[in-house]
């Protein structure tokens, strides 16, 4: 394709995503993350996850690296779930490998994290912890 066949559809393109943006700012500007987090379906915070995580993105930057890449063209949920589960599952896998082979002078070492000392052991704490607070979510 040509620049004018491309330039008016990349120039509207532009627009959408300048006005969307927009959009967000003003949605999402004012709320606060008790509110942002709320919500028993689908909160905000779930829905910027969602509009963050499209894979749009992806594809257009293969053009750029493959000469044909090739894309599915249908939905495969059984593939989606497997994904998540696997990314979610060498989450923790990462978070073990990184517990066990931190030595106890690593694991000691102190940072700051909201003005108080903070060490990679209280990392992992909390690390764990989150990891518990949903997994009881799932099996609520």
């Amino acid at each position: 394709m040509t620049e004018s066949a491309v330039g008016p559809r990349r120039d509207a393109i532009v627009a959408r995503l300048r006005a969307a943006r927009t959009g967000y700012e003003r949605c999402v500007g004012d709320v606060s993350p008790e509110i942002g987090m709320d919500g028993t379906e689908w909160s905000i915070l779930d829905l910027l996850h969602h509009s963050i995580d499209s894979g749009y993105q992806d594809m257009a930057r293969r053009f750029v690296e493959e000469s044909t890449p090739e894309f599915s063209g249908v939905y495969d949920p059984a593939a989606d779930w497997r994904q998540a589960t696997e990314n979610m599952l060498g989450s923790v896998d990462n978070a073990l490998s990184l517990a066990n082979s931190l030595t106890p002078d690593q694991m000691s070492r102190v940072g700051q994290r909201r003005g108080q000392p903070f060490t990679a052991l209280d990392a992992l704490e909390l690390d764990a912890a989150h990891f518990e607070e949903h997994l009881a979510q799932l099996r609520d």
